[in-house]
């Protein structure tokens, strides 16, 4: 597996959550790539093109990005398709309630996938590089931060050179 295969693996991490509100459904939330944040900004760009974002509407346009990267999200478990065919169909079956759930499973699966290297304790850092060397393909293919990937390249160079 040559590295794009293996990133592009880190990509696919999903987790299985229950839909609140809807008994016996469940819904797959899928990491983010670059590629699905930049359609979904664009996507709300073209929504505000003939509005102006300002001080007066700025949260409307972030809840608008939000929902497009829900979208982008959420898949169905059978499927892997996303669970709406198109963005009105998901705006209009989403409730707030529904939104912030998702939103918040979203948030939480990128952080367990991808941790913050300024946040994360000595340990945790460190637990991260003997993951690495125990099972380097599958520990590097969940690192999705940039960020994360610089910290650790440094560290397991600097390893090597001493």
């Amino acid at each position: 597996m040559n590295i794009l295969q293996r990133i592009k693996a880190g990509s696919e991490i999903t987790k299985t959550v229950d839909c609140p509100g809807v008994e016996d459904v469940k819904v797959n939330v899928k990491i983010l790539t670059e590629d699905d944040l930049a359609k979904a900004s664009l996507a709300a760009d073209a929504i505000y093109k003939d509005n102006k974002v300002g001080f007066e509407n700025i949260s409307n346009y972030n809840a608008e990005v939000e929902t497009q990267q829900l979208y982008r999200s959420l898949k169905d478990p059978e499927t892997g398709f996303g669970i709406a065919n198109n963005i009105s169909d998901f705006r209009g079956s989403l409730t707030p309630e529904m939104k912030d759930f998702f939103a918040i499973e979203l948030d939480q699966l990128h952080e367990e996938n991808s941790p913050d290297p300024m946040k994360m304790s000595d340990e945790e850092f460190d637990k991260l590089i003997e993951d690495l060397k125990k099972k380097p393909e599958e520990t590097a293919g969940n690192v999705t931060s940039i960020y994360t990937a610089r910290k650790l390249l440094s560290c397991l160079a600097s390893q090597l050179s001493s």
